[in-house]
């Protein structure tokens, strides 16, 4: 294992693999944005970081993230002319 060779560390050695470890990191992600009560847009924006993060290492999540990134403007937009 490499130095910091961040895919090994968090993938293999702690999840086992990578839907594991996308699975656990998307349930803390989503309990910590309930707990500290984060408002719509601010947990959308955490999560589309940690997408854009993560579809560096699992190259099926390039669509997922083209695919977040349109409901979050559409999100916005929404917002936007509603008012």
């Amino acid at each position: 294992m490499e130095f910091l060779d961040l895919y090994n560390i968090f993938v293999n050695e702690i999840a086992g693999s990578e839907i594991l470890f996308l699975l656990i990191s998307l349930a803390v992600i989503a309990y910590l944005a309930a707990r500290l009560r984060f408002p719509n847009g601010v947990a959308l924006m955490i999560l589309g970081v940690f997408i854009l993060l993560t579809s560096a290492f699992m190259k099926l999540l390039f669509p997922v993230t083209l695919l977040f990134i349109g409901i979050f403007f559409g999100y916005q937009l929404t917002r936007l002319f509603k008012g």
